[in-house]
């Protein structure tokens, strides 16, 4: 993270806005079974909805495989308030 933020200092970059409600393994699962296992696994942190709503959110992750986490995590945030939702991943698997 503290790369990213010496990168984009002139971002307002807020961490941790999301947290887990479950463990989800999905290796070596179908995209449809990562689709449902996936579903509800996060939530916005209450003390942090005020930081995203109306706001566009920059989503940044390691891997993207099928999709699913990032949509899910796309997902809560716009519902949570997040006006739009992009997602910016280092490696496709």
């Amino acid at each position: 993270m503290h790369v990213v933020r010496s990168l984009v200092d002139f971002i307002d970059i807020r961490s941790e806005v999301i947290s887990k409600t479950k463990d989800v393994k999905l290796k070596d699962k179908s995209t449809k079974e990562r689709k449902k296992l996936i579903k509800d696994a996060f939530v916005v942190k209450n003390e942090k909805i005020g930081d995203i709503q109306g706001k566009t959110i920059l989503l940044l992750d390691d891997v993207l495989t099928t999709g699913a986490t990032i949509n899910e995590c796309a997902r809560i945030l716009k519902e949570a308030g997040a006006q739009e939702v992009y997602a910016l991943v280092i490696a496709r698997a």
